[in-house]
């Protein structure tokens, strides 16, 4: 008898371990994706600027550590990944990656070009692209964004996607919509 009750209590922690593990499995999967960026391809010049040096060629064998901008050339183009996320940066494009993420948000700064951004679908609002003239937020969708020293676009592929001005005002949420701002213009939503 006490055979079987000591298998019932392996039986019980064995249980309660797998439940515990499901339990634990989406904080893991999030503690994952907020590991450093990979670089996964790479085709053509692109470099990498750390704080107080010399841009360096960006190749896979460079460790991505935050903090950093990622400029790409003419004919440069590179894909990032970290977790389930995954940001396609175009020739003559220029973002800066977090230092840090702050809190469940990580926020890509945008200074020029091009953007395509694939986000792992989640509950709360988790990421965001900010140009000079506006902030693309969302919690998993795929969407384009372009910038310049004078324009910024959204282009929503798939999902939704809040584009916010810089003074605030909400300009774009849906699939097909392309929300565009301009210095001295006012914003406009177009449909796809």
């Amino acid at each position: 008898m006490a055979a079987r009750h000591g298998r019932s209590i392996f039986a019980l922690a064995g249980c309660l371990l797998v439940v515990a593990a499901g339990m634990l499995a989406p904080f893991a999967a999030q503690a994952q994706s907020r590991g450093s960026w990979q670089i996964v391809d790479q085709s053509g010049p692109v470099l990498v600027v750390r704080a107080g040096l010399a841009p360096v060629a960006l190749t896979s064998s460079v460790e991505l550590q935050g903090g950093e901008l990622i400029q790409t050339e003419t004919t440069g183009r590179v894909v990032l990944r970290r977790g389930g996320d995954t940001i396609i940066i175009a020739p003559n494009s220029e973002i800066a990656l977090p230092a840090r993420d702050s809190g469940i948000i990580t926020r890509i700064m945008q200074t020029f070009g091009t953007v395509l951004v694939n986000v792992e679908k989640r509950r709360e609002p988790n990421f965001e692209v900010r140009t000079p003239l506006l902030a693309a937020i969302v919690k998993g969708t795929t969407f384009t964004v372009s910038a310049d020293s004078v324009s910024s676009a959204v282009h929503v592929v798939e999902g939704v996607v809040r584009v916010v001005e810089v003074d605030g005002h909400v300009v774009g949420r849906r699939g097909g919509v392309v929300a565009a701002v301009a210095v001295g213009v006012a914003a406009r939503n177009f449909v796809v």
